[in-house]
């Protein structure tokens, strides 16, 4: 008799710990020294007391509409991982942005171990069409189709499954990843680029009489240097690309923190960036404020377990290219290292969240993406002259 009170008194209690949503377990959080480990947490605003149903994320598996029971010891991790970090990307926009629109989504649906590519009309594409792994996808809200019995749908998170895949399967095998198409491409854009600096250079020195042109000379033998040793590696690139670059990938998405906050990101500025394709702009805006949520410059790194791609990290030396623009150089961390450069100099990440009302899903950096900020920084009379005209000097010194 004692032992069935003791029983009862324990199911009471942990009902009670459900019913205030004060649920522990193991996700992956990066330490305050940027690494990923096993760690602890609460899980707040779960509705369900055996499954990962909550408040504003219910975390499925692939095409399945119930939640993910907690005994599902296979993705129980994965799981938690995600709801945990999207709780937390999701308080960020409402608290530290004010964003109303975040506050007022439906739940999202959150599919992890998802292969199906997306279709427009579908919703998921057929099983069999080009299984998707190694990476995640945030999805737009669809009207469905009722012939076919498809259903509307809200806004989704896809995580794909890892998969250990060859270089030569990357991007439906056009190898983008050639080493000697990165050479020559390279090559092209500093040749270019020196040359250029080099003219404006020398002319300006020219136009002077009597100033020292050593400098000019210098910059000149840099340039060739450059050329030099660019031609060297083109020459070799099959013997560099067999001694340095990693042949495998994978990637475990739904267990990085950063491509997590990465894709609610994407759906926290989708009231102005539409979730239809990808540029550059809405993956620099999404890395932004992944960086920000995760306080780091530094996006999937140190986690070779679960990420063996490269990740990415806040630069700021690297000048503007006219490739970056292009959709296939969308994940570039160039706009990436320039928004936090400039958040860096103004203070203000609220000036960076709503430079998406200036800008729009296929907008460009150069022109409609500085536009856009300059009008917002003219409109702030708090932001001082000499603020303004340091921006300038750093965006010329970017090459923009």
């Amino acid at each position: 008799m004692k032992k069935i009170i003791l029983f009862i008194f324990s199911l009471i209690s942990i009902s009670k710990a459900y019913a205030k949503n004060d649920i522990s377990m193991e996700v992956m959080k990066r330490s305050k020294w940027f690494r990923l480990k096993k760690t602890k947490v609460k899980l707040p605003n779960l509705t369900s007391n055996n499954s990962f149903d909550g408040k504003h994320f219910i975390i499925v598996k692939g095409k399945d509409s119930s939640a993910i029971n907690f005994t599902n010891q296979e993705l129980r991790l994965k799981a938690a991982t995600t709801y945990y970090h999207l709780e937390k990307a999701r308080t960020y926009f409402i608290e530290q942005m004010g964003s109303t629109y975040v506050k007022d989504l439906p739940q999202i649906v959150i599919r992890i171990e998802h292969i199906n590519k997306f279709n427009e009309l579908g919703h998921f594409a057929n099983d069999n069409l080009d299984p998707q792994y190694n990476n995640a996808l945030s999805v737009p809200a669809g009207n469905g189709y009722e012939p076919a019995g498809v259903k509307p749908w809200d806004h989704e998170i896809w995580f794909r499954p890892a998969k250990k895949i060859h270089i030569s399967e990357i991007d439906n095998h056009s190898s983008p990843y050639d080493l000697k198409k990165l050479f020559k491409n390279f090559r092209r854009g500093v040749h270019m680029s020196s040359l250029q600096k080099f003219l404006a250079q020398y002319f300006i020195v020219r136009a002077f009489d009597g100033l020292d042109t050593r400098g000019t000379i210098e910059q000149l033998i840099r340039t060739t240097g450059t050329s030099i040793m660019l031609e060297l590696g083109l020459s070799q690139a099959g013997l560099l690309e067999k001694l340095l670059m990693r042949r495998w990938y994978k990637l475990d998405s739904a267990l990085i923190p950063e491509i997590i906050y990465h894709e609610f990101a994407h759906i926290a500025l989708s009231d102005h960036l539409e979730l239809n394709h990808s540029t550059a702009v809405i993956e620099g805006m999404a890395d932004f404020f992944a960086g920000k949520i995760a306080n780091s410059k530094q996006l999937a790194t140190k986690v070779k377990k679960y990420n063996s791609y490269n990740g990415k990290k806040v630069k700021t030396t690297i000048a503007y290219r006219q490739e970056f623009e292009l959709t296939s150089m969308a994940n570039t961390d160039f706009l990436f290292g320039l928004l936090w450069q400039v958040n860096d100099l103004l203070g203000d990440e609220s000036i960076i969240f709503k430079l998406r009302t200036k800008i729009t899903t296929d907008s460009n950096i150069r022109q409609d993406l500085l536009r856009g900020l300059f009008e917002i920084i003219n409109d702030n009379p708090e932001i001082k002259q000499n603020k303004k005209l340091q921006l300038y000097r750093e965006l010329y010194e970017r090459g923009i």
